[in-house]
């Protein structure tokens, strides 16, 4: 289930996957003042649960805590699934996103890129969340439950990027892809996975 094509200051635009008994995710983004922001909800038939809030407080305008999307559309795949396709600029950096269904399960696979010239304040996806988040000892995971339904985060491994990391937060937790520097390359990726557990 998908929901439009993104035109500033319109109605939020939305993605839904959810398994043969009506369980899943969803994910919506807002036009907010400069830029889009995304909640997640868990999806319970026609019921949806407020889970997660993509945080873009911070004190550096030039390194927003969560990618600042200034563009976004979701477009058809040719195997009939959508996918949220994002854009934007903050300071001299350039972000791009993606998101997708997870084929299989109810979930969603974030794909984010940062191409900077600076060293970066920091980089990463922070969320507000409506319950405490459990984070695993290796920081690669983390899991959340609300009205008995549980939902896991992991940060998935790209080949000649260093590991992404997840951590807690005051009021959620904060996916951090690390980066040596000097920054080896001009652009920063990480990926991580929101899927039912």
């Amino acid at each position: 289930l998908a929901k439009g094509r993104a035109l500033k200051n319109s109605e939020p635009l939305f993605l839904q996957t959810t398994d043969d008994r009506g369980r899943g995710l969803r994910v919506t983004f807002v036009w907010n003042q400069d830029r889009y922001s995304h909640t997640v909800a868990i999806v319970q038939g026609e019921r949806l649960l407020p889970l997660l809030a993509s945080d873009e407080c911070g004190d550096d305008p030039g390194w927003p805590l969560a990618p600042p999307l200034q563009q976004l559309s979701i477009e058809p795949r040719a195997d009939g699934c959508h996918v949220a396709l994002g854009v934007g600029m903050a300071g001299r950096s350039h972000w791009s996103i993606s998101v997708e269904p997870i084929a299989g399960e109810p979930g969603f696979l974030f794909d984010i890129a940062c191409r900077t010239v600076a060293r970066p304040a920091f980089l990463g996806t922070r969320y507000r969340s409506q319950v405490p988040a459990m984070v695993a000892p290796d920081h690669a995971s983390a899991e959340l439950e609300i009205s008995g339904t549980r939902v896991r985060v992991r940060a998935v491994a790209i080949a000649q990027q260093p590991p992404t990391l997840i951590g807690e937060t005051v009021d959620g937790f904060a996916v951090e892809p690390q980066f040596a520097i000097p920054l080896t390359a001009p652009t920063v990726r990480w990926q991580y996975e929101l899927r039912l557990s």
